[in-house]
């Protein structure tokens, strides 16, 4: 009796082992007519991980650009938009603390300008920078004192206004560091000129200036905001669970994942085209830009960059402060950095990508730019270039954002740059081809 019991126990668990092995096997199977491509365990784990390393930096960094769709980012009468006051942002609407500060003999003002990665400076690395800053000599032993008029998003001519308008209620400042390019570049060619915004204009525009969005578009809206929830539900189960060990449910969670993807591309390009057939009216686009191709659109971009340089300049010689401009690298700069293989896995689209081709077809352009300013003077140093020897990895996502030993490279580079403007008096065009 009992051992015909083992038997029978022994065939159930040796059914149990080939249904398992079965079904482990069969993604390779299905995969091809589920996925149209071939499984891949590897693949599958690496993506899951790397999607997930993603989440956890989105979230801890905060870098996300589209506030102005969570309504963290409030329209302003001068500068575009803000970030709403709360939450280590003052109540001018930038991070810390407050810029309206009279003048101290024994405090040497620093002002940070430029999108999210001057953001990200300030906010990750604000210490580290004031340190390096405080063992300048031309501190002559005054306290640094920080301040932010950076956010993610912003671009020319929005720092130069924002300077102004500080200015203007009286902030002093005894420096100005501005970090910035790739928004100018990336932004106006992958939000202005689809949506038909002019290219000056704050990215997204047609959003944030409007009074409310109407019913159709509130519900693509709704559907978009969905779809990311469920899609980080569904990649929080698979990582904290044994499942992501098994052929079969890495399987059923990329199926879940590709169509999450398409349910929120497809709800973005709804809502995209539902904005671009109701933009008639001129506060939502501006005035009409015409262009005769994408070259010339750049170039426009771009002197739109470099005029806005040259009046912060002025703007410095006026108001007695040293103004220092740099421009930010980014990955999809050919040549300029060997990725990482994690670096290929968290911060490269290998795809068609708006912000690649922005860059690729940008950047030229800056770096063109960059060596007029230098020739008139202006202090601009082109940092694109900086990591072109660095093995280690410096960037972390698939726009223009960096680890935390990333940030501080480049602080020590515009911290070098700017001790060699005080210990020469003038800027070397030697010097920046070194950056």
């Amino acid at each position: 009796m009992i051992t015909k019991m083992k038997k029978r126990l022994s065939g159930i668990l040796l059914l149990i082992l080939i249904i398992g092995i079965t079904l482990e096997f069969s993604p390779y199977l299905m995969a091809p007519v589920l996925l149209d491509h071939a499984f891949s365990r590897k693949e599958y784990r690496q993506q899951l991980k790397s999607e997930w390393q993603s989440l956890q930096a989105e979230q801890s960094d905060n870098k996300n650009e589209d506030q102005y769709r969570k309504g963290l980012h409030v329209i302003h009468p001068y500068l575009g938009f803000v970030h709403r006051p709360g939450n280590a942002y003052n109540e001018l609407g930038f991070l810390g603390p407050n810029p309206l500060e009279s003048a101290s003999e024994d405090v040497l003002n620093v002002c940070l300008t430029g999108g999210s990665v001057a953001k990200l400076v300030f906010e990750l690395k604000g210490e580290y920078l004031s340190e390096k800053l405080q063992q300048l000599a031309s501190a002559n032993n005054k306290i640094i004192r920080l301040y932010s008029l950076a956010l993610g998003g912003f671009k020319q001519p929005q720092q130069l206004i924002t300077i102004n308008y500080l200015l203007s209620l009286n902030a002093h400042f005894d420096m100005v560091i501005n970090l910035d390019g790739f928004n100018e570049v990336v932004l106006p060619y992958s939000d202005n000129m689809q949506a038909k915004i002019h290219p000056s204009f704050p990215r997204n525009w047609n959003i944030i200036s409007r009074k409310s969005l109407d019913f159709e578009q509130q519900i693509l809206l709704a559907e978009q905001a969905m779809a990311r929830e469920e899609k980080k539900e569904v990649l929080s189960a698979f990582i904290s669970s044994p499942l992501k060990y098994s052929n079969l449910a890495l399987l059923f969670w990329k199926v879940i994942d590709n169509n999450k993807n398409k349910q929120i591309i497809s709800a973005d390009e709804k809502l995209r085209k539902a904005l671009r057939d109701k933009n008639t009216d001129y506060q939502l686009t501006g005035p009409d830009f015409p262009y005769a191709d994408t070259n010339e659109y750049f170039e426009n971009e771009v002197s739109i960059w470099g005029n806005a340089s040259r009046q912060l300049n002025k703007l410095s010689q006026a108001k007695e402060f040293d103004y220092f401009h740099f421009l930010q690298p980014n990955q999809y700069v050919p040549g300029s950095k060997k990725l990482t293989r994690r670096e290929l896995e968290i911060a490269y689209i290998k795809g068609p990508s708006k912000y690649k081709d922005g860059v690729q077809k940008g950047y030229p352009v800056l770096r063109k730019m960059g060596t007029e300013l230098i020739r008139e003077g202006i202090p601009f140093a082109d940092l694109s270039m900086m990591f072109k020897n660095t093995e280690a990895s410096v960037y972390n996502d698939q726009c223009c954002h960096f680890n935390d030993y990333g940030y501080e490279m480049i602080i020590d580079t515009m911290v070098s740059y700017i001790e060699s403007y005080y210990l020469s008096g003038k800027i070397k065009d030697e010097k920046n081809e070194m950056l």
